[in-house]
């Protein structure tokens, strides 16, 4: 009688055991699954920053001093935001119908060929290593301009490779710490394209009358196929 209350007694623990177990298992995953998920702010800061790169604060003020007019400029800027929609739309559509795990692989993959979609990864690679490199230059570019000194290429070039460094390791510590970066520096670029938004509302503290006078000079002695050529 003592072996069979004991032996009932035991298979009772040993269960109450078990279903302890699988509830911390359980609250573990739920708890995983939890820290791993970004909310809406983030989500929609890595969306602006895909969209918005820095190079807005090099690339902008280029075209602006390489058009003839103003109106090729802003005209290049609303071609350009027409192919970046349909380029949305067509991942949006993609997306919908293929909803898998793998990006341009398994969609090169499953549209032409995996040999294809290999050669796809390895451009990418090379470009998104050469854009990340010319982001990081260019910052540090603008990060130089706040100490006093002479700074050649080569402190930019140390000055790029170590943010680089930095921001891997901090890829390294996981998502939430990556996307409490990405939101603190996606806020400090919004900011700084307000300031310089609001410096159109000022054109008479920012802009330059010698340059005015000389752009509109030229913006009077172009024909119809210069201002293509530098829409193009």
């Amino acid at each position: 009688m003592h072996v069979g209350f004991y032996d009932g007694t035991h298979k009772w623990l040993n269960f109450f055991i078990a279903l302890i177990n699988f509830v911390k298992g359980f609250h573990y995953l739920f708890s995983m699954q939890v820290k791993n998920k970004l909310n809406l702010f983030s989500f929609t800061m890595i969306v602006v920053g895909l969209v918005i790169g820095m190079g807005i604060f090099r690339t902008a003020a280029t075209s602006a001093k390489d058009a003839i007019s103003p109106s090729v400029y802003f005209s290049a800027w609303l071609v350009g935001g027409l192919v970046a929609l349909c380029g949305a739309l067509t991942y949006a559509e993609i997306g919908s119908r293929y909803p898998v795990t793998g990006g341009y692989y398994k969609v090169f993959a499953k549209a032409y060929h995996p040999s294809i979609a290999f050669a796809i990864n390895c451009l990418i690679l090379v470009s998104n290593a050469a854009s990340l490199s010319g982001v990081a230059l260019i910052g540090s570019g603008y990060l130089l301009k706040l100490f006093p000194g002479n700074f050649t290429d080569i402190d930019k070039a140390l000055l790029s490779c170590s943010a680089i460094i930095i921001f891997y390791f901090i890829n390294l510590k996981g998502l939430k710490m990556s996307s409490k970066t990405q939101n603190v520096l996606m806020l400090i670029k919004i900011s700084m394209i307000l300031v310089l938004i609001a410096a159109l509302f000022f054109p008479a503290k920012y802009a330059l009358h010698d340059t005015t006078v000389q752009a509109v000079q030229n913006s009077t002695s172009y024909n119809w196929a210069d201002w293509v050529k530098s829409l193009v």
